[in-house]
């Protein structure tokens, strides 16, 4: 597990800015027992899912499909390239979602919840059985109601990616990430096969402060 400090993004002009803090994990057992087994797991075992596609972005329904945990994934065409084009060609099927992020043409992707999750995971592989791939990397946020943070970048097939934060999120994004080696290097192509979320974060200092005063009244209404 690799813990960063992240600075939150500032909601309010006059509001203070706040740390964020972030675990990493690249092991799946090890992330489980973070969120204490609690959580939920999208397999995509109801089949193919067609996408729409409107305006440069390729939207697929999940939550219609029979997701409880995605309600939809957005596959969006940014600008340049040679030509407009729907999103990056996106597939969902029983494998998952195959999907790639690139620079030019400007390509991200989406994931959005049904409800706010503090904890998050991926089983994934990089290239996902596409020739395209060259190896940019996959950046990967968190973003809630604007507020974005930043993550991890993926480089290579771990197969597993995963995050405790102390922080409510609604929306997962896929950005082009950083390894530029050369101008040949301009996108990589990437497969979710399961996704995992849990509401259970990293406790906050206000939660861990009401803890600890908890536990403090509780030992005076003993001593007496």
């Amino acid at each position: 597990m690799i813990r960063t400090t992240a600075l939150a993004a500032v909601v309010v002009a006059s509001a203070s800015a706040s740390a964020a803090t972030i675990d990493t994990y690249d092991n799946l057992t090890d992330w489980q027992n973070a969120v204490g087994g609690n959580f939920s797991v999208e397999g995509f075992t109801y089949g193919p899912v067609t996408g729409v596609d409107a305006g440069g972005v390729r939207t697929f329904d999940l939550g219609a499909a029979g997701s409880t945990l995605i309600t939809t994934y957005e596959s969006r065409w940014l600008g340049g390239g040679s030509g407009a084009q729907n999103g990056s060609g996106a597939v969902i099927d029983d494998d998952g979602i195959l999907d790639r992020v690139a620079f030019s043409p400007l390509l991200e992707s989406s994931m959005n919840l049904s409800s706010a999750q503090r904890s998050f995971g991926l089983q994934f592989q990089l290239s996902g059985g596409d020739t395209l791939a060259v190896g940019i990397g996959i950046l990967i946020l968190a973003d809630d109601q604007g507020n974005t943070q930043v993550l991890g970048q993926v480089d290579e097939s771990n197969e597993f990616f995963g995050f405790v934060t102390d922080f409510d999120f609604t929306q997962i994004l896929f950005q082009p990430g950083g390894n530029t080696g050369g101008a040949s290097q301009n996108q990589d192509t990437f497969r979710i096969s399961t996704v995992y979320a849990s509401a259970v974060g990293i406790p906050t200092p206000a939660a861990a402060f009401t803890g600890v005063a908890g536990l403090g009244l509780v030992a005076a209404r003993r001593r007496r």
